[in-house]
């Protein structure tokens, strides 16, 4: 796979090891060897619904040998819900993330353990992980300043993060060493959104960009367009004396939906409703007003001048305690934004079980959904005559309407291509995407560009000089 047929006398080359999310969105995991270092780049679970391996081949990252250091570009659990399990094997590696990503998680894992435990005590399904595996873990995370230079390997590697525009917190990465440059562009989003900026495109011209795809075969519809759309369906639904439920992915998306229900509340182009907030969403809105230099440059401003943009008096937007959580669909119309997004559980399955048999209710998707997940079986659902589906262990007539807007934090087709354009790499890697987006993706690449669509377990090795 090299590049040219002569190649000067140089160490090894590098090799990249693609261990999981490469042919799928999920279970991120990715080891970069270069001579006798590794690194791994983010470690997650698989996320959809059914009865699904949740984890990459971690004993094939044991295989190769000792990890150096692990890099995280972003707490989504398809991003680091596997690195406690990591941090058992090699529990002397440093991981490296943002300031922000850390906070989150923090969040993000506790979470986890409680959802572990809950179904220990109700399932006797033993947990992935103890709690001593998180706690150890996260006291081994090194926070590293945005585009700071970090020597890795002593020295043998160069590190760098820039914000990739996906959620709080959210970086590429980019690799310097003697083998080449190489970028892990991570999740990202080239539009700007109410929580975050676009991404920040690196100024130097990496050999090999490794690329997400997940919506490698989709233009996006206009942001703006989308959001009024949205705010006017569930102002309609809510109006109307029904309940919206809006499943939301609790770090990114729920924070998007929440301020552009808030927004357009305050500027009077809907009327007033309450907007009942439940799950994890409500401890992760609480860290995005620690981080104001992570945001966006409104909300940066809104943060500083006004404190928490989503619970502050006078907010439309109320946390709901789970001592609490049975009142809401009983009680007054309103939108109600709840954690998980894909519906695979925690409070969001409650609400829809609850709201799903009654057609003046509503349940709008915001997000992706695996094609195994509950989000889209109740999306394909859409156009039948009262379909029914289990929720909450329980069969649920689906009357209410159902909807699905595009907000997502992700780059669509074109924009992939044209920032692989823009940073001219010899070498592209398709990643995190199913088999139709990366096909569709590639064929859209400019020509001339090495595009390659690793599978899980496969190896890519090669020099650049």
């Amino acid at each position: 796979m090299n590049d040219r047929k002569a190649v000067p006398q140089k160490a090894n080359g590098m090799k990249i090891h693609f261990i999981g999310g490469a042919h799928e969105v999920g279970g991120s995991c990715s080891v970069v060897e270069v001579g006798a270092r590794r690194l791994l780049v983010d470690c997650g679970q698989r996320m959809g619904g059914g009865d699904i391996d949740r984890l990459p081949d971690l004993a094939r990252v044991q295989e190769l040998g000792p990890i150096d250091a692990i890099l995280v570009t972003h707490a989504h659990a398809d991003h680091i819900g596997a690195l406690p399990l990591i941090h058992l094997a090699y529990p002397q590696a440093p991981l490296y993330t943002t300031e922000a990503t850390l906070a989150l998680m923090r969040i993000m894992l506790a979470d986890s353990l409680r959802i572990m435990q809950s179904r220990w005590l109700q399932e006797a399904e033993i947990p992935l992980y103890p709690e001593h595996a998180v706690l150890s873990m996260l006291a081994r995370v090194k926070t590293v300043p945005l585009g700071q230079v970090l020597p890795l390997c002593q020295g043998e590697v160069q590190m760098t993060f820039l914000l990739s525009g996906h959620v709080l917190g959210a970086c590429s990465l980019t690799l310097d060493t003697a083998e080449g440059r190489v970028l892990f562009t991570g999740d990202y989003s080239v539009d700007a959104q109410r929580t975050v900026d676009p991404l920040v495109v690196p100024k130097i011209r990496p050999h090999v960009v490794i690329t997400e795809a997940t919506y490698g075969n989709r233009l996006h519809a206009n942001r703006k367009a989308e959001e009024s759309r949205l705010a006017e369906a569930v102002a309609a639904v809510v109006t109307a004396g029904g309940k919206v439920l809006i499943p939301a992915f609790a770090l990114g998306r729920a924070q998007e939906v929440l301020l552009i229900l808030i927004h357009e509340q305050r500027v009077g182009r809907i009327p007033r409703f309450p907007i009942f907030v439940d799950g994890m969403v409500r401890n992760i809105c609480q860290t995005y007003s620690l981080f104001p230099e992570f945001l966006g440059q409104r909300l940066r401003k809104q943060v500083q001048q006004e404190g928490n943009p989503f619970f502050y008096v006078g907010s439309p937007a109320r946390a709901v305690e789970t001592k609490n959580r049975e009142s809401v669909p009983l009680g007054e119309a309103c939108c109600i934004v709840a954690s998980s997004g894909m519906l695979t559980g925690g409070p969001s399955q409650f609400y829809a079980a609850e709201l799903a048999s009654n057609p003046i209710n509503a349940i709008f998707i915001t997000g992706y959904q695996d094609e195994e997940s509950p989000g889209a079986k109740v999306l394909a659902m859409a156009d039948q005559v009262e379909p029914t589906m289990r929720l909450m262990d329980r069969w649920v007539t689906m009357r209410c309407k159902i909807a699905r807007y595009n907000l997502s934090a992700h780059a669509d087709a074109v924009q992939i291509t044209s920032l692989i354009a823009t940073l001219g790499p010899r070498r592209c890697y398709l990643v995190h995407g199913d088999t139709g987006a990366r096909q569709a993706l590639a064929q859209m690449m400019p020509p001339g560009l090495s595009v390659l669509l690793p599978s899980n377990g496969e190896m890519a090795e090669f020099q650049t000089s």
